[in-house]
C-alpha cells in the first residue's frame, strides 16, 4: 500500500536518490550529481519542505516524490544567494546552467508563482503515484489561495503531457527543449 505524506527530513536521502534516478544521473560523475542536487532538490527540501510530498510504500520506503517551490520570487532570491555560488564553485558552465535553469520558471511567474516537479521510481511508474502526489499539492495550493502551478516536461513525453492535461494543466509554451504547462486556479484561460 502506497501512502502520500508530507515530506519529512528522514526521507531526504531517498528523495534525492529518486530525483537522481528519474533524471538519469545515478551513474553520472560526482560533479553532475552535486549540480543536479543543487538545481533540482536542495532548495525545495531545505527552504520549502512544507510544499513537498513523498509517496511511501511500507515495504520499500519512498517510491515517489513531488518537490515544489510555492513562491518563485522567494525561490529565485534564495537560489541566487545560496545555491548559485555553489554552482559557480563547480564551474563557469554549471553557473550558467544554473542561471538558465531558473529562466523557464521566471518566464511564467506572472501566470503561476509556484512550480513543481514529480519524480517516481521507474518500477512504480504507471501506478497512479504521480497523480496522487500532484493531487495532494494542488489541493494544498488551492487551500492556500495560490494562483496555480507551473511544471516543465521533456520534449518527447506525450504521455506526460496527456497525464498533466488530465490533471488540469495546459501547455503554455512548446519548444525543442520541452513544454511549460500550467494549472491555474483563477482565470482558466490566462495567457501571458
Amino acid at each position: 500500500m502506497t501512502s502520500i505524506i508530507p515530506y519529512e527530513p528522514q526521507y531526504h536521502d531517498a528523495v534525492v536518490a529518486l530525483c537522481l534516478e528519474a533524471l538519469g544521473c545515478l551513474s553520472a560523475g560526482e560533479e553532475t550529481q552535486q549540480f543536479t542536487r543543487l538545481l533540482k532538490c536542495d532548495y525545495y527540501l531545505e527552504h520549502d519542505p512544507q510544499h513537498c510530498y513523498v509517496a511511501v510504500d511500507g515495504a520499500n520506503g519512498p517510491v515517489g516524490c513531488l518537490l515544489c517551490a510555492s513562491d518563485f520570487d522567494e525561490c529565485e532570491r534564495v537560489f541566487n544567494e545560496a545555491y548559485l555560488p555553489k554552482a559557480a564553485a563547480l564551474s563557469v558552465k554549471r553557473y550558467v546552467d544554473a542561471k538558465l535553469g531558473l529562466l523557464p520558471y521566471a518566464m511564467f511567474r506572472s501566470l503561476c508563482r509556484a512550480h513543481c516537479a514529480v519524480y517516481v521510481q521507474s518500477a512504480w511508474s504507471g501506478q497512479g503515484i504521480g497523480g496522487a502526489l500532484l493531487d495532494a499539492l494542488l489541493q494544498q495550493l488551492r487551500e492556500e489561495g495560490a494562483d496555480g502551478v507551473v511544471t516543465l516536461t521533456e520534449p518527447d513525453r506525450s504521455d506526460e503531457i496527456a497525464f498533466l492535461e488530465e490533471k488540469g494543466f495546459r501547455s503554455v509554451l512548446t519548444t525543442k527543449f520541452g513544454h511549460a504547462m500550467t494549472c491555474s486556479f483563477g482565470e482558466q484561460n490566462k495567457i501571458i
